[in-house]
Formats: C-alpha cells, structure tokens, sequence
C-alpha cells in the first residue's frame, strides 16, 4: 500500500490557494501496491492546469466509471492533488494515483492570469481522437502530456533520477503503450465541463486505430 505523510487532497485555506507538497524519504512505492503511478510533465505555461482521464471499456466501446483530475499546476485552486518529489515550487513531473485499468485522455483546462494581463481560460476537448493506454498496479507509468518538446525516453530517465533519493520508491518507471486511437462525440455548448465531460460515463467512442508496439509520444493528440 501507499503510505502517505501527507493526505493525497490537501487541504486548502479560503480565499488562498495551496501548494503542491514534497513528499519525504518515507514515502513508499512498489511493485505490490494496488495502484499505479502516473507521471506527467508539468506544463508550465499556465497559472492552473487539469488534465481529464476518463476510464474506457474497448469491448463495449464506451466510458466507464469516473472521470480523474490530475492537476499539474504548481498552485490550484481547489488544492492540487499531485505529489512533487523535486525541489522547488515548479518541478518538472507531477505524481499522480491511478486505480489500475484502461483510460483516455479527454480534456484539458487551463486558467491563466496575471498582475498586467487579464484572466483567459483554455478548454480543449480531445473528442476528434486521442490515445487510449493502460496503468498497472504497482509501476510507474509515463504519460504523454501536451508539452510540445515532451518526449517519453527523457522523462523516463528524468524520473528515474528523481526517484533514486527516494530508496523506498522500489517501482519501476515504464513508457505508456498506446492500445488504441479513439475518438467521441462532444455535445453542443460552451465550456470543457459541459462540451465534453458532461454525462461521459457511458457515451459511445468510435476505434480509429489500433496499436500494438508504439509508444504515446510517438502519436501526437489530435487537436
């Protein structure tokens, strides 16, 4: 099991919003936990950023179970709910808990502002196709993220720098392997939350491909 110092939401203060917290050398990961870690880079070029997953059935061809938040923001609002196992307030790779099992990534949403610049926000739905992979318990998974200059082979060998100052983190750092291509219908409306992510659990998806050797960094999102 996962033993945590600090609770995985982390609790924030009105009116204010809450950094992510280091996890210590205590903290422990391996290959007989019942979760997978997921790893993505930090996007860094917003104020707040959530990346949607959304757990798919491929036999029945549609979305499963609840929809997960994984906040790669170094300050958010609600609390992150990632771990940062490097130093500083911006690292480069968020940590994230997944129950094992077959996903997608299907949105994103960011929230910029600034003391000079007003405040925008970014919605993009990844309804026209987008990879669908598996998280195993017990291993470290890298995930392709929307960073333009991401590749999977440095964040590989990145995390497992990382994670070597941690000697109870035993798990080991695996690519993601794409299982297919898929894409969805997005309803009418503005907004990622009800364009894309409203009533998603048990919406169909069509297969547009599948895939047996590749790795996510080399299928680039469809935009």
């Amino acid at each position: 099991m996962i033993r945590l110092i600090v609770p995985l939401l982390l609790i924030f203060v009105l009116g204010a919003c809450t950094p992510v917290q280091k996890q210590n050398k205590n903290f422990e990961f391996g290959a007989k936990d019942i979760t997978g870690l997921a790893v993505l880079k930090n996007p860094q070029i917003t104020n707040e950023s959530t990346i949607y997953f959304q757990s798919v059935d491929l036999d029945q061809k549609i979305f499963v179970g609840e929809t997960l938040e994984f906040r790669v923001c170094g300050v958010c609002f609600p609390a992150s709910n990632t771990y940062n196992f490097e130093k500083g307030e911006n690292p480069d790779y968020k940590f994230l808990p997944f129950p094992p099992g077959i996903y997608a990534m299907v949105g994103l949403y960011s929230f910029e502002f600034g003391p000079f610049t007003p405040a925008k926000n970014i919605h993009r739905c990844y309804s026209k196709g987008t990879v669908v992979f598996e998280v195993k318990a017990g291993e470290i998974i890298v995930l392709s993220s929307p960073v333009k200059n991401d590749t999977e082979n440095k964040s590989v060998e990145r995390i497992k720098s990382i994670i070597s100052h941690y000697p109870k983190i035993t798990a080991d750092v695996v690519k993601s392997k794409p299982l297919a291509i898929i894409s969805f219908h997005s309803k009418a409306g503005r907004g990622l939350r009800v364009a894309c992510l409203k009533d998603i659990t048990g919406r169909p998806f069509n297969i547009l491909k599948k895939y047996q050797k590749e790795t996510i960094a080399q299928l680039r999102l469809r935009k």
